[in-house]
């Protein structure tokens, strides 16, 4: 009978009567179902300490209570537990929320990120049809006579450029990260950032694989519409998995006055744009691990800060259209 760091083996069932011998992930799952307390909080109040224990070891305030074990390999005499590059990825799931909603979420994530919360994992499905375009771009790009004519609102967006459309048939996911925690090489943060994507495409059976254009693709066509750029002192990128795509619509939005451009952009856009009609709940759980996997860091379910929420506000302002 032995205790690991996955629980329990080889259980003696008096012992197991007597004192219980639930695991500590078993514990919390205990913590949040009898006294609400959500995991969370335990999770970061977790992190805090393991924290805490780091910086006690690393500044030696642990050495007068230590006495060094010998052993076949040697002194044995620091417990070897806790790490120093542990950490959380946040991890939040908005489910569907209003096209406006859907970009200015993830913008007040930046904001968060960069002022120090953990790395950040959030998803989100728009409600309804939209035009997003790049803040710092034209609005002549786009032909709003054709977004007003069929409710389609405009609004802006900080990563990215030109306008695309969007819709609830699009499962969006941003991966927020302080900058220092990426190459200064625009192309290796964004290889690094798209990584994980790529491993969770795999995971649910779309062999895709990352192009030397920096694209996501199944064959010649993209999967993924994605952006990134630095916001403050976080870098984001920003991707979907399109479930299904309206071609058309796609076309229809940009100002084309030339129908034989337009025609030519619509049959280049079915040519190199598709969709991958995947579980979306199991590719969000395998871009959750793949994510884990390749920042080192233990997802853990988040909600906004205090300082987001605020940010929302101000940015749902910021980013409508005139």
């Amino acid at each position: 009978m032995y205790d690991t760091a996955l629980g329990w083996r080889y259980v003696n069932p008096r012992m197991e009567e007597l004192y219980g011998t639930e695991a500590m992930g078993e514990t919390a799952e205990n913590l949040a179902d009898q006294y609400g307390i959500p995991r969370a909080e335990q999770d970061r109040f977790a992190l805090g300490s393991h924290r805490k224990a780091v910086a006690a070891q690393t500044e030696g305030r642990l050495g007068p209570e230590l006495v060094p074990v010998p052993t076949r390999q040697g002194a044995f005499a620091a417990d070897e537990c806790p790490r120093a590059d542990t950490g959380l990825l946040r991890v939040i799931d908005f489910g569907q929320v209003t096209p406006l909603r859907s970009q200015t979420l993830w913008h007040a994530i930046a904001r968060g990120v960069s002022a120090g919360e953990p790395p950040t994992l959030s998803f989100a499905r728009p409600s309804a049809p939209y035009v997003c375009v790049g803040y710092h771009r034209d609005l002549s790009e786009v032909d709003q006579d054709y977004c007003r004519a069929h409710d389609l609102p405009v609004y802006r967006r900080m990563v990215g450029g030109g306008p695309v459309y969007l819709d609830q048939h699009q499962l969006f996911f941003q991966i927020c990260v302080p900058a220092r925690d990426v190459s200064p090489s625009r192309r290796d943060a964004l290889a690094a950032l798209l990584a994980p994507v790529v491993t969770a495409f795999g995971a649910v059976g779309v062999p895709a694989r990352l192009d030397p254009a920096g694209e996501i693709c199944l064959g010649e066509a993209k999967i993924c519409g994605h952006g990134a750029g630095q916001i403050e002192d976080a870098v984001v990128l920003c991707g979907n998995l399109i479930e299904s795509f309206d071609h058309e619509r796609a076309t229809r939005i940009l100002a084309l006055p030339d129908p034989v451009q337009r025609e030519q952009t619509l049959a280049l856009m079915r040519r190199y744009v598709t969709a991958t009609p995947t579980d979306p709940a199991a590719f969000a759980a395998a871009l959750t691990d793949a994510c884990a996997v390749t920042f080192g860091r233990t997802p853990s379910p988040g909600h906004l800060t205090a300082r987001e929420l605020a940010a929302v506000t101000e940015l749902d302002q910021q980013f409508t259209s005139a």
